[in-house]
């Protein structure tokens, strides 16, 4: 008995003729990549100074758009890999889109931290004399092992396609005809020929699911061993898969249904197909609200200052509207529209909650990277990430990038695999229970009573995932309500049982001195304020064992005092700067720019939000002079320029 063969016209006709709106969208992204090409060659000619990359937020968007190109590719591996490994049959039309994806994915991620590192020469040097101690060089290995691993997981499958695109299509370009004549490796699909294939397939399937997590793990370390508020976690690694597992079945999920409406796929990829994947997606979703609910109690809970500071600007500070897009519109919004019947089986509310999942994690990586860097750990001002034109422009010919590896893999080899499907039909002989995934006409026989039970136990699930979601957002509710009223009552009562804790962190700024043997000490002449606000005295007088730094500790009964230090109201540092003689020229729009008695500096306000203190700093004499205090910029203007030099005797 022979199963009828399955037709794989639709699928070939990709292959044969090209449009004009398929030139058109070639040429576009083509534009974007050149664009951002362009603005690369001016970051190696110019600098990082171009993009937003600040101390401390010296990252921004490259490492940002790392990660998330990283977690696309590891999705469509261990989508895969998960599902050969468990033979599950309605892979077949999904399995080579979830390769592509990530063959696609996994070099536009490894790009950016290239880019990030300015001139290019820096990439090759990390590459010729990498450093093993360094989380950088185990990230470039796994990178490494991945994408050799990913590639070869992609092409196995593909022989036998690309043998019947050898002996279909034999008027097609010179190119195309030795690319598929080398690349089929003489295939013949001999019985011998597809036993090989099947194990070797096996063992890929095998070995790369753990390779993905194991990737994503150590790129979770690079963040994970940064002595950083909000990154020095153990609970990154398994944060990072399963976001990597969210955002990749969200990519996936656009991916497949844009396949299949716009190259009309219907009949291979089915709605059951895209309910299925649905499924993985909201399963993904649960577990990255609870993890995100568990990332935030746990360190508002303790009250650690650089976590009251960290959680306060993702709350109710700068960062609040990016923080509350990822949880409403990144997490609970895909869940209810998952959770729903009705809107769950619309594919336009899928690709809604697919994108809006995408943008969301995006965001995700942004609050990652960006405000746990810029909460302070020294006493300077916290900084303020605005990406430039430039950053836009480089994430933009990234994701021009990734679509049009896309699009090109699917005009020269086909984004279904035939093998796969053929043999799909072939199954069906001897398994009458499992109706093939495709057949001539596209009508599958009906289904056996003994599956009828399945609409009702997908419902207990569904009711299930509805009130885990509801549990979860009544979760986060409760906690955007009480970690506000924790980070405020929390931090005095730890004062006031080890309030002397915090004197260390002025010890490690030197030594303690009388005022006088520090200006016997320093190696440049040290100024103090002669009108000091609030009656202000100095309380301690600390200097660095070179002698290159002084820092001045006033107390002030009429002065809010500052978070950094125990019972300190005002801080004064000079310290000896060589290199700079004033601001850079590229400062964010909240700094102003001031002169202090005619020498240039720049000042911010002080922030209740963000716990942020006031702050003015200007250059002067070889010095760079800073001072703190819970003041306006007009009273700061005025304690600086009431400073006063005594030279060294």
């Amino acid at each position: 008995m022979s199963s009828e063969p399955v037709d794989v016209g639709p699928i070939m006709s990709l292959l044969k003729s090209h449009r004009f709106k398929f030139w058109l969208l070639i040429c576009s992204l083509l534009a974007v990549i050149g664009w951002g090409t362009y603005v690369f060659y001016l970051e190696n000619v110019y600098g990082l100074g171009l993009t937003g990359d600040r101390v401390p937020d010296a990252w921004g968007l490259n490492i940002i758009d790392f990660v998330f190109f990283i977690a696309i590719s590891m999705a469509g591996t261990i989508i895969s890999g998960a599902l050969r490994v468990s033979n599950a049959a309605w892979r077949r039309p999904i399995t080579r889109i979830a390769e592509t994806i990530t063959v696609a994915a996994l070099p536009i991620g490894a790009l950016f931290p290239m880019l990030d590192l300015g001139v290019f020469r820096n990439a090759i040097n990390l590459m010729l004399y990498p450093r093993l101690q360094s989380p950088i060089a185990w990230d470039m290995i796994a990178l490494s092992t991945y994408g050799i691993a990913s590639v070869i997981y992609f092409y196995l499958p593909l022989i036998p396609d690309l043998a019947v695109l050898r002996d279909t299509f034999p008027n097609v370009s010179r190119g195309r005809k030795w690319l598929y004549k080398t690349l089929s490796l003489n295939w013949k699909g001999s019985t011998r020929q597809q036993d090989k294939l099947k194990t070797a397939i096996k063992v890929m399937a095998v070995m790369v699911v753990p390779i993905a997590v194991t990737v994503h793990s150590v790129l979770a370390w690079v963040f994970a061993v940064t002595l950083r508020t909000e990154l020095h976690s153990t609970i990154f690694p398994i944060f990072f898969v399963v976001g990597a597992v969210y955002s990749g079945m969200a990519t996936i999920l656009v991916v497949v249904i844009a396949f299949r409406r716009f190259y009309h796929l219907e009949q291979y990829i089915q709605i059951k197909h895209i309910m299925n994947l649905a499924y993985i997606f909201l399963a993904a979703n649960l577990v990255m609200i609870y993890l995100t609910v568990t990332e935030l109690v746990t360190p508002a809970w303790t009250s650690e200052t650089q976590d009251v500071a960290y959680i306060n600007s993702l709350l109710t500070g700068v960062y609040a509207p990016y923080f509350w897009f990822m949880i409403i519109c990144g997490f609970l919004l895909p869940a209810f529209i998952m959770g729903i019947p009705r809107t769950r089986n619309a594919l336009g509310f899928i690709v809604i909650a697919a994108f809006l999942a995408d943008a969301g994690m995006w965001i995700e990586r942004y609050l990652l990277v960006i405000p746990a860097l810029a909460v302070p750990e020294l006493p300077y001002p916290s900084g303020i990430f605005v990406p430039t034109w430039e950053d836009v422009s480089i994430t933009a010919a990234g994701l021009a990038g990734f679509i049009l590896i896309m699009v090109v893999i699917s005009r020269i080899v086909p984004i279904i695999s035939i093998w796969e499907l053929s043999e799909g039909a072939e199954s069906t002989v001897s398994a009458p229970f499992h109706p093939p995934m495709i057949s001539a006409s596209d009508q599958s026989p009906a289904e056996p009573k003994a599956t009828t039970s399945a609409p009702s136990s997908r419902r207990t699930f569904l009711k299930t995932g509805i009130f885990a979601a509801l549990g979860i957002g009544a979760g986060v509710a409760a906690s955007a309500a009480v970690i506000p009223e924790v980070t405020a009552k929390q931090p005095s009562q730890k004062l006031a049982k080890s309030g002397p804790a915090k004197v260390d962190k002025a010890a490690a700024l030197g030594n303690a001195l009388s005022l006088d043997e520090v200006r016997n000490t320093a190696s440049f002449g040290v100024s103090t304020p002669s009108n000091a606000p609030g009656g202000a005295t100095l309380q301690e007088a600390r200097i660095t064992s070179d002698g290159g730094m002084v820092t001045l500790l006033y107390s002030g009964s009429s002065l809010e005092p500052l978070s950094i230090y125990d019972g300190v109201s005002m801080a004064v540092f000079q310290l000896k700067d060589e290199v700079l003689t004033g601001p850079p020229s590229y400062l964010p729009d909240t700094v102003q720019r001031l002169t202090v008695k005619g020498n240039p500096g720049y000042a911010l306000p002080p922030s209740p939000s963000t716990g942020q203190s006031g702050q003015i700093q200007w250059w002067s004499g070889g010095r760079r002079m800073s001072i703190l205090a819970n003041l306006s910029v007009p009273e700061l203007k005025q304690v600086a320029e009431s400073m006063e030099t005594t030279e060294n005797e």
